[in-house]
């Protein structure tokens, strides 16, 4: 696997802005088509819908957050963050996100600033409407972050897709990179 560099924005967008602010390079990754994606990846990654409903279902179990990274400027929160299963605190997906927070009415803004719960989870209960538009799917090699993130062995190849959820009327609400461990179909 080989990095990957384009003139335009990177399919990596927001975990780039990340690593440069860490002065590192990304780590080697190669862009896919969906219908390229391997199963079980390609079930859970290549849809229009939130992805914390679709691993919720997947593993049957409700999930939460660990925050690895978070800061807020005016009305942008950015965060790093490991989706855990609830009961057993197993890593699902690592994301990556950029949240526009005007988007939000309390008390939903003050849950997507909490950040214990994932963002669509708080959106499917806060009845905003909202729309899921997967831009890019790729592979990555797990780095000692990422390894250590997802509880991989480091040179892991994983699989992952950046999306944007829009309102109804186009507005961002916010830019992901979603990216999932190793998986196997629960017992």
């Amino acid at each position: 696997m080989s990095a990957h560099s384009s003139a335009g924005p990177s399919v990596l967008h927001p975990l780039d802005e990340f690593y440069q602010r860490r002065d590192q390079a990304l780590p080697p990754f190669r862009i896919l088509a969906g219908d390229a994606m391997p199963e079980p990846y390609r079930q859970l990654l290549v849809h229009d819908g939130d992805m914390t409903s679709t691993l919720e279902s997947f593993h049957g179990k409700p999930i939460h957050l660990q925050v690895l990274q978070r800061q807020i400027t005016g009305d942008i929160l950015q965060r790093q963050v490991v989706l855990r299963l609830d009961e057993s605190d197993v890593a699902v997906e690592f994301g990556a996100i950029r949240v526009h927070l005007a988007r939000f009415n309390e008390p939903w803004r003050s849950q997507v600033v909490e950040s214990y719960r994932p963002l669509g989870g708080i959106l499917n209960r806060s009845g905003l409407g909202y729309s899921s538009r997967p831009s890019g799917f790729f592979a990555i090699q797990s780095d000692p972050f990422l390894a250590s993130a997802l509880d991989m062995p480091l040179g892991s190849e994983l699989y992952g897709r950046q999306n944007t959820l829009r309102t109804t009327s186009g507005e961002v609400i916010a830019e992901i990179i979603e990216i999932l461990p190793r998986v196997t179909a629960p017992a």
